[in-house]
């Protein structure tokens, strides 16, 4: 009998948090902020980087990807309208991805980032750049990547994004995944982790998808992190 009443008490508890978040998310004439995004680090020391401020949400999903040249790019902060858009597949012939994954993977180490997908620079294709896990001075390049959970085991890590910057979350994900897509030249490639990551593959995919971490915490973390949140919004350092 109690059993079912704790439940019930429990349930009117979430209810209750859930609309006190959306109140103090809550921006005139903007509607309530609980969204959901990906993985630029996870609990790594970030150095100074330079980002734009962002983007106005009014603007469509491919405005900032036409205006601005390659060398040009920077990371786009939370909350740019084309963070939550869903990347398409990169066409073959694409001679554009070289100088974009260039640039991404210049803009990762200057974050101290673990990696960075190309929504994060304006740019809706399929691609993301990450460190080399056997040498975290180099990089790999994955373009159309597609992800395969082998351990459905979920754990909970920390992460962190070069979107939104000043904020940890902990995010649960599998902790064993397959990843195979296509390297700069067309090749064919693919690796499988059960560490970090796997963690990283995730947060970076889920970007392609429009997702970011904010998509993913619980209602504690967005409780915690409305601040955070509130003058990303409102543009403030």
């Amino acid at each position: 009998m109690l059993e079912p009443l704790a439940s019930f008490v429990w349930l009117g508890c979430e209810c209750i948090i859930t609309g006190l978040v959306g109140f103090f998310f809550r921006e005139e004439g903007q509607g309530v902020y609980l969204p959901i995004r990906s993985f630029c680090g996870e609990a790594r020391q970030a150095r100074p980087y330079t980002v734009l401020a962002p983007v106005d949400s009014r603007q469509g999903p491919g405005d900032y990807d036409r205006k601005v040249n390659v060398n040009d790019r920077e990371i786009l902060l939370y909350p740019a309208h084309v963070l939550s858009q869903v990347a398409q597949p990169v066409e073959a012939d694409d001679a554009s991805i070289g100088p974009l994954a260039t640039r991404m993977v210049d803009l990762m180490f200057e974050a101290n980032g673990a990696g960075l997908a190309a929504p994060q620079v304006g740019v809706l294709k399929r691609l993301f750049v990450t460190i080399d896990p056997a040498d975290e001075t180099a990089s790999v390049v994955w373009i159309n990547p597609q992800l395969t959970i082998v351990d459905e085991t979920i754990e909970s890590g920390i992460e962190g994004c070069l979107s939104l910057p000043g904020l940890d979350v902990s995010v649960r994900r599998a902790i064993g995944v397959h990843i195979r897509g296509l390297d700069l030249e067309g090749n064919a490639i693919e690796a499988v982790s059960s560490d970090h990551m796997a963690r990283v593959w995730q947060h970076e995919h889920d970007h392609l998808d429009g997702r970011l971490i904010i998509d993913r915490m619980s209602t504690m973390d967005r409780l915690r992190s409305r601040r955070a949140l509130r003058d990303l919004v409102r543009g403030k350092d």
